[in-house]
Order: C-alpha cells, then structure tokens, then sequence
C-alpha cells in the first residue's frame, strides 16, 4: 500500500539508504575484528559427502562385508551408513563420529587472517561497496 503512494523515485532513495546502512555496519564491524574480512555463512559448513564412485545399484538397501545394509539413495546414488541396533550404548557412539567436539572448532583468529596489505583493504571495501555503487 506504501508503494502505491509514493514515487519511484522515493523507494530507490530508500533502498540506496538501507544499502548504505548496511555498508557502514560492514565496516564498522571490519574494524572491530581487527581488519579481518566478515565471512559469509558467518557459521563455517563442515566438508560435504563424497558421493562414492561408479553407479552400483540403485534399489535402496545396499548389503557390504562385516556392515549392515546402507541406504544409497535413489536419484544422487549416495550411501548412508546402517544405523545401528536399538541399544542406548551403540546409537549413543553411533552419533558421537558424527557431532563436532569442542576441539575441532577453531577461534576466529585462526579461520580468517588480517587484512594487511593495501590491495586486500581496498578489495574488502569494494565488495562491502558493491550494493551501493
């Protein structure tokens, strides 16, 4: 309804407005964390699945030596690994190689190093810039 009222012009002020908002923020917080470049997603992914090589079957269940049956999913082909017996002490160790320790997650200082040279300054402020301009 908004929209309807006031001219185009207005709302590209208004946009223009809240980009610069945003890019003052940016640089605020670049200089906070002492010139280190703001990451995005700002929660680090951990490495993906490898999807396993040559195509196999691709019916569902999936039998190997010594393990139970894997899931291979039908359109992707890749495995999921056999959950375990319904026992508290085998899920529990079963989900304990799948959780991230509090050792495996690095401080902020060593995921992203400062931004010490010239070049990589003026690089962070034109990608902060880039919405803006």
């Amino acid at each position: 309804m908004c929209a309807k009222r006031h001219s185009e012009k207005l709302r590209w002020r208004v946009i223009v407005a809240l980009e610069l908002v945003k890019a003052i923020c940016r640089f605020i917080i670049l200089r906070v964390t002492g010139g280190r470049m703001g990451i995005s997603p700002s929660v680090a992914e951990r490495e993906g699945v490898v999807p396993p090589e040559g195509g196999g079957e691709t019916d569902g269940d999936v039998e190997h030596e010594g393990q139970g049956k894997e899931w291979q999913m039908p359109r992707t082909g890749m495995r999921l690994p056999a959950l375990p017996p319904a026992s508290g002490a085998s899920i529990t160790n079963f989900l304990s190689h799948r959780v991230i320790s509090a050792d495996e997650i690095k401080s902020a200082h060593r995921l992203m190093r400062r931004l010490t040279s010239l070049q990589g300054q003026i690089a962070e402020a034109m990608w902060i810039l880039r919405p803006v301009v």
